[in-house]
């Protein structure tokens, strides 16, 4: 009877410290919610007795020290947007299933983030890990540089966010402390003011298969990221990048976004073709891109001289760009993809782009994804079709004429032609006229000449008798 009362007591305390914690934060299942109450700490630990949440936010709090935390079953958890400056040695001991950690946008330095920090319970075949821990994410803190064993107690890690931190550069330390993440397979370091990745720091993480270095300073893409094995995703937006002349060979590449550049204005000749498994390319928002070469994606064919391959692209997205003609050629295969977007350029309506009104503007019409993309393709240039949607010329069954070398007008050849046929035609009778009064004026004078000059005697007489005047 004593026990039965016992555990009574202790269930009924459990009940009422658990809807203590829903008083002040927000329960949901098994989400709790402390976001947006000014806290500065994370609780005691007996207010933490009988929760069974597995998901807990602290998220836009005043959490300056973080301190140990209870054993609890939680395996996501997330203390965003605090002012977090020290953390206490072993602080998720006790989180046994915690598998996502977020520590992002607070106050953490270098040299408080240290490998003690994530300390787990001894095993035999790591040291003291955190067994179950995929995901860390320390983004928008103040780390410039890394603990070479900040990892040491993540057996499990996958994924690892540090941008948005002053990194600048990737040093020794931080470079031992990233290749020693043997299972990685997502790393982010955009917004980390990078200019350049040093040789081998993609070699050792052999499992790597998604890589964020958007908004940085790199001017060309890395060279060594083609000392990845099996690299899937690339996200380089937001780079001072002027020309790509030859992107890395990543033949197990099959998403590369490569847009918001400032400074991009040409893709060259086969400059993506190492690119051979490439399914989607999101290329937009580039303002001054003005030409993709016919040959960027395709590669001679090695089983079949004079043939082209292309790589199996699925998605391409080049809207709001500074585009005027778009090369058939560039894709083998516009009729299998499954969304294409190239609204908002300026492009020319000449017959170079006749394809995009008979062939290309046509099929995204019946594709579902890309209906409302239509609208967009409208022409720029030349001046007198300013305006003219791609799709209202298809269905007219508009044909361009084509813009000669020197960028003149062929359409406007007709009523040049009969501006000078009228102009012969009146210049003709114009000039006889011109003529006949010139020859009439010539003999007027020529008489009044020789009436000047010429005047008759008044008799045979006089002109013997004064035969010198």
């Amino acid at each position: 009877m004593g026990i039965l009362i016992t555990v009574c007591v202790l269930v009924g305390f459990m009940a009422f410290t658990e809807a203590d914690l829903c008083h002040k934060c927000i329960c949901d299942n098994e989400h709790l919610d402390c976001s947006f109450i000014a806290l500065e700490d994370h609780f005691n630990d007996s207010d933490w007795a009988g929760s069974t949440h597995t998901i807990i936010s602290f998220d836009h709090n005043n959490i300056i020290h973080l301190k140990a935390f209870p054993k609890l079953p939680v395996t996501k958890l997330s203390i965003t947007h605090n002012m977090i400056v020290k953390i206490d040695p072993a602080c998720f001991k006790e989180l046994e299933n915690l598998t996502e950690l977020d520590l992002g946008h607070n106050h953490l330095t270098s040299e408080q983030l240290v490998p003690a920090v994530f300390q787990g319970h001894y095993a035999p075949e790591s040291y003291e890990p955190l067994r179950n821990l995929r995901v860390l994410k320390l983004s928008a803190n103040a780390l410039h540089t890394l603990d070479a064993d900040l990892f040491e107690h993540m057996p499990q890690l996958e994924h690892l966010s540090l941008d948005s931190n002053p990194l600048r550069i990737i040093d020794r330390q931080t470079m031992v402390a990233l290749t020693s993440i043997s299972f990685l397979k997502e790393l982010d370091l955009s917004s980390t003011s990078l200019k350049e990745l040093p040789p081998h720091l993609l070699h050792t993480p052999r499992f790597l298969e998604v890589l964020n270095l958007s908004s940085n300073l790199f001017t060309s893409p890395p060279e060594s990221l083609e000392d990845s094995h099996f690299l899937k995703q690339l996200h380089i937006d937001e780079n001072p990048i002027v020309n790509i002349t030859k992107f890395p060979n990543l033949p197990y590449l099959e998403v590369l976004s490569m847009s918001w550049m400032p400074d991009l204005v040409e893709i060259g000749p086969e400059a993506m073709n190492d690119l051979v498994s490439l399914q989607e390319f999101y290329c937009s928002h580039n303002p001054k891109l003005e030409k993709i070469n016919a040959t960027a994606f395709s590669k001679s064919a090695v089983s079949s001289p004079g043939g082209q391959t292309w790589p199996p692209i699925k998605k391409i997205t080049l809207n709001n760009n500074n585009l005027g003609f778009l090369d058939f050629e560039l894709l083998g295969h516009w009729d299998r993809l499954d969304t294409v977007d190239i609204q908002n350029n300026p492009w020319v309506c000449e017959c170079h782009n006749q394809w995009l009104v008979s062939t290309l503007v046509p099929m995204m019409e019946k594709l579902n994804s890309t209906q409302h993309m239509v609208a967009g393709i409208v022409c720029h240039w030349p001046e007198q079709m300013r305006g003219q949607s791609v799709a209202e010329l298809d269905h007219r069954s508009y044909h361009m004429r084509c813009l000669d070398a020197y960028d003149h007008h062929p359409e406007k050849d007709g009523t040049l032609l009969i501006g000078i046929l009228i102009g012969v035609i009146l210049a003709v009778p114009l000039t006889a006229l011109v003529f006949i009064s010139y020859r009439r004026h010539l003999r007027t004078t020529a008489a009044q000449y020789h009436r000047a000059f010429y005047k008759r005697g008044d008799s045979l007489h006089e002109f013997v008798a004064n035969p010198n005047p």
